[in-house]
């Protein structure tokens, strides 16, 4: 088993949406088998507004299928009470414990493929550094964006991590609609490549489509888009994201399954080729994922 986190101290800025479209990604696809534990309770709580607002819309359209929870990517969420027993019992690492708990042998992760934490974006609360310091990561992926705050945390982030965890850095949210709005995003990532940060060329668009859900499938979770193809003339119509998941599928291959879970066939992923698309940076500190 693999698993991975879309993670910043900063929030806004995309961990819980690129977590929902990386396992909606993988399933539809790969048929690859994902599963969500939910230290945020931020995910479950999507998952239900789907449900509630997929059976508002069958009153008016018989013809939309009900959520087929069967086939959907299952979501663990954090209990009340769970960490605050596993510390009253002595355990110095309580969410690391908790999740051991859901991919071991028995548990209800445990015939996944990859697992996708989602975090509260914060340090203070420990969910992240619990599972970090056990090396429970195979990689850590930070969005961060253009503005002093968000590179902050991500300044921040990345000396915590050092070179003891494996991470990559994109910048999420840039407005590529002029020419020199995207000369500054691509500036960007040189800058943050030179000053050492692991930077994937992978540049996503900015969108105001998250969040709303009309027609959507078992896999979604409240997120409408992305089709994962192209347009009638060729245009990617995912905002850049299916470049920036293989580059992630190819990090992973790099990394071993987690020891005492299930075995990750990612062989696919040596056949995924990227779109063409100018949103991608020639500076980066991955240049030999850039086809």
């Amino acid at each position: 088993m693999i698993i991975l986190t879309f993670f910043s101290e900063k929030g806004g800025v995309g961990k819980s949406s690129f977590t929902i479209l990386f396992a909606s990604w993988l399933q539809k696809n790969f048929g690859v088998k994902v599963g969500v534990a939910d230290f945020n309770e931020r995910i479950a709580a999507y998952r239900r507004e789907e449900i509630s607002r997929r059976e508002k819309l069958r009153k008016d359209n018989p013809d939309i299928p009900p959520f087929d929870q069967e086939n959907a990517w299952p979501i663990v969420t954090v209990r009340p009470g769970d960490i605050m027993a596993l510390k009253k019992a002595g355990n110095q690492k309580p969410n690391a414990s908790w999740l051991q708990k859901q991919i071991r042998p028995g548990g209800p992760l445990a015939d996944r493929d990859i697992v996708l934490c989602d975090f509260p974006g914060s340090l203070s609360g420990m969910e992240f550094l619990d599972v970090a310091g056990l090396k429970m990561l195979n990689l850590i992926v930070i969005p961060t964006e253009m503005d002093a705050m968000t590179e902050k945390s991500t300044r921040k982030l990345h000396k915590i991590l050092g070179d003891n965890y494996k991470h990559c850095v994109f910048l999420n949210k840039a407005n590529m609609n002029l020419a020199q709005l995207k000369t500054k995003s691509r500036e960007y990532v040189k800058l943050m490549t030179e000053a050492g940060y692991p930077m994937l060329p992978d540049i996503i668009s900015a969108t105001d489509r998250m969040g709303t859900i009309d027609k959507v499938d078992n896999i979604r979770s409240t997120f409408a888009y992305p089709s994962f193809e192209n347009d009638k003339d060729g245009h990617p119509k995912d905002l850049g994201l299916g470049n920036l998941f293989i580059d992630v599928m190819r990090l992973l291959t790099q990394t071993q399954d987690l020891p005492g879970t299930r075995k990750t066939d990612l062989s696919f992923v040596a056949g995924l080729t990227k779109t063409p698309d100018d949103r991608q940076s020639p500076d980066s500190a991955f240049p030999e994922f850039t086809d």
